[in-house]
C-alpha cells in the first residue's frame, strides 16, 4: 500500500492540530472565560466529525485491500475517540461547576499538551511507510507519556482519598482525574494502531 500518495491521510493532521487547538483551550477554563471556551472546544469537536466523515468517506473509495481498510478505518477510529476524551474533560469541569485549578491540573494538562504534540508529528509522519523506524520511535515516545499519565494518576488518586475531606469535590476530581487518564490512553491507542499500521 502506498499510503504516502493517499489524500485521506492528510485528514490525520488536520485532526491532530485539531486536538492541539482544544488542548490550549483546557488551560482557559476558569469561571469566567469556560462557557465561552467550551462552546470552542464543541465547535472544534463537531469539525472533527466533519474531518472524520471526510476522511470516511475518502477511505471507501481509495483502491487498497480490505485489511488495510479495516486497518485504517480503525486507525481514524482512534483519532476521533481521542478528540472526544479531550472535549470530555472541559465538559465536566463546566458541569461540575469545579473551577478551582489545582497543581494536579496543571501537571495533567502539561502532560496531556506532551502527547497532543506528539500525536501532532505522528500525523505528518504516518503516510510516510518508508520510514518505518521514526514511526515506530514516535509511537513509543507516546506510549511512554501514556505510561507517565498513568503514574500520575495513581499517585494522584492516593492522595485525593487521603486528603480530600469535602464529599462534592472528591467526587468531580475523581471523574475529572478519570477523563484525564481515559485521554492519555486514548492517545496511547493511536500509537498501538499505528504500529498495526507499520506491521500490515
Amino acid at each position: 500500500m502506498k499510503a504516502k500518495d493517499m489524500v485521506f491521510f492528510n485528514i490525520f493532521k488536520e485532526s491532530a492540530e485539531n486536538l492541539i487547538s482544544i488542548c490550549n483551550m483546557l488551560e482557559n477554563l476558569d469561571k469566567t472565560e469556560v462557557e465561552k471556551n467550551l462552546k470552542k472546544i464543541y465547535a472544534a469537536t463537531e469539525k472533527e466529525k466533519i474531518n472524520q466523515k471526510k476522511y470516511f468517506n475518502l477511505l471507501e473509495k481509495a483502491f487498497i485491500t480490505p485489511v488495510d481498510r479495516d486497518l485504517l478505518f480503525e486507525t481514524g477510529r482512534k483519532f476521533a475517540e481521542f478528540t472526544e476524551a479531550v472535549k470530555d474533560i472541559a465538559a465536566s469541569v463546566y458541569y461540575t461547576g469545579i473551577y478551582e485549578k489545582r497543581n494536579e491540573d496543571n501537571a495533567f494538562h502539561m502532560i496531556l499538551k506532551k502527547m497532543c504534540e506528539r500525536v501532532n508529528f505522528l500525523s505528518k509522519e504516518i503516510g510516510n511507510y518508508k520510514n518505518t523506524e521514526k514511526l515506530k520511535e514516535i509511537s513509543a515516545e507516546i506510549r511512554e507519556i501514556e505510561m507517565e499519565g498513568e503514574r500520575l494518576y495513581v499517585r494522584f488518586m492516593k492522595k485525593l482519598f487521603l486528603e480530600e475531606k469535602d464529599t462534592k469535590k472528591l467526587v468531580c476530581y475523581q471523574k475529572i482525574n478519570a477523563l484525564y487518564l481515559k485521554s492519555f490512553n486514548a492517545g496511547g491507542n493511536i500509537a498501538r494502531q499505528t504500529e498495526k499500521l507499520i506491521l500490515s
